[in-house]
């Protein structure tokens, strides 16, 4: 199951509720300290995020066509006794070559970008230093899509390919089990419905769904292989997954970088909610999704601990005419951790993200000029200000960015593409916060 939005995956700034002053009060305007009138806009942060987080719709290639092959038929019985599940109608399954696979994927990976929002993200997460300045996120996902890749489900059409030949090795069985255990999650619990309840710019729930699709499916295909290969051949598939190449992609998050979170966090997810009650409880996951990150990472705050909602007003007219909003996402605990672990420890990444409570960032361009609010809500006071902290080490001397007095259980980061743009946003957020 590919994901259709932006990656989860953001650095934040946390402000409380703001509104607009209300029309006809007397209340005078505020200003700056140089007198001059500073008033919010009335774009909504969910405003904003619908309108600037489209994803192209999605058709994906024909189905396969032709009959399913005796070895499929094999895997598909044994995928439902370890799933619990049986099939609800045949899964059209196509055998390619590495060239077929490949093409079929670069097509559906340019189906699905959205290029404009990823433009526009580029220049966000520049400013912001999550990715080098003058990176293009869109070239970046396009060109490492595939990599390592031997099979993939499409939820469009409800058919897989999968690098096959007449005698199929270890490891194309084992993609096999893997791309069917998603047919037969999809035929029962409908991916598209799934995918359709994620609001726009919601990348850190859709990362959570994600985790849910693909950690079931690495379980599932563990347990085929563990059941219906030899120790030789099952090490052999490990040793070949671990030997695999990826991309090679300097100064990015780690989910831009290889792509795994879904497979590993999403794996150990899958297995606490298995221990916990059996295949049982994997049907009623799917039922009842996974919010956030944080319950990827911390099974044990599944399904109550709920994320807060987090808004950021439009401080793009106060900042001066002609500024817009440029992007908006809502951020988890796997993206802070990642964006901190780009310059710090890892284990200090980890504990600036932990306690994670909710996060938005909100951007706003004017030309190449950038503004960026960067909000989170923590657990506690105390794990704010932890995260403030980490973030004070992990930004860089002479990069545009302050961090604002921690209130309460939020914190607020502002950047920036220059010192006057970043100054004229501190006193814009001071003054109508």
């Amino acid at each position: 199951m590919k994901r259709r939005t932006g990656l989860a995956v953001v650095a934040l700034v946390a402000l409380s509720a703001c509104t607009s002053p209300i029309p006809g009060s007397a209340e005078p305007t505020p200003k700056d300290g140089n007198g001059h009138q500073r008033t919010l806009g009335d774009v909504t942060t969910a405003e904003a995020m619908t309108r600037l987080c489209r994803s192209p719709s999605v058709k994906g290639a024909s189905p396969p066509s032709g009959s399913t092959q005796t070895v499929v038929a094999e895997v598909e019985r044994e995928v439902e006794q370890i799933r619990g599940l049986s099939f609800l109608r045949s899964v059209p399954v196509e055998a390619v070559s590495p060239a077929q696979l490949m093409q079929g994927i670069q097509q559906l990976t340019a189906e699905s970008l959205p290029k404009n929002m990823y433009a526009r993200r580029s220049l966000a997460w520049g400013t912001m230093g999550a990715v080098p300045n003058g990176t293009d996120l869109a070239k970046l996902l396009g060109e490492s899509s595939g990599a390592g890749v031997i099979g993939y489900y499409q939820p469009e059409t409800g058919g897989l390919r999968f690098i096959g030949t007449a005698n199929s090795s270890p490891d194309q069985l084992v993609t096999l089990a893997h791309e069917l255990t998603h047919a037969i999650d999809d035929q029962h619990f409908d991916f598209q419905k799934m995918e359709a309840s994620i609001g726009a710019c919601q990348d850190d729930r859709g990362l959570a769904l994600q985790s849910l699709v693909e950690g079931n499916a690495t379980y599932i295909m563990r347990v085929w292989a563990q059941r219906n290969l030899s120790p030789i051949a099952l090490f052999g598939v490990s040793l070949k997954a671990i030997a695999e190449p990826h991309p090679k992609l300097g100064g990015v998050p780690n989910f831009l970088k290889d792509g795994l979170f879904p497979y590993e966090a999403g794996l150990k997810f899958v297995e606490a909610l298995v221990r916990r009650g059996g295949v049982q409880a994997i049907d009623s996951a799917f039922r009842n999704p996974p919010v956030s990150t944080e319950q990827i990472l911390h099974p044990n705050r599944y399904p109550k601990d709920r994320p807060q909602r987090v808004d950021v007003p439009d401080y793009g007219p106060a900042l001066g005419p002609g500024w817009k909003d440029l992007d908006v996402e809502e951020v988890g605990e796997e993206w802070l951790a990642s964006l901190l672990g780009l310059r710090l420890a890892t284990s200090s990444a980890e504990i600036g993200s932990a306690g994670w409570d909710g996060g938005l960032y909100r951007a706003w361009s004017h030309g190449m000029d950038v503004a960026v609010v960067l909000t989170t809500v923590w657990d506690s006071h105390a794990q704010a200000t932890e995260f403030a902290v980490r973030m004070d080490d992990w930004i860089l001397g002479g990069q545009q960015a302050d961090i604002l007095p921690v209130t309460g259980d939020r914190v607020n980061v502002i950047f920036a593409t220059d010192a006057d743009t970043l100054a004229r946003l501190k006193t814009v957020v001071e003054t109508l916060h």
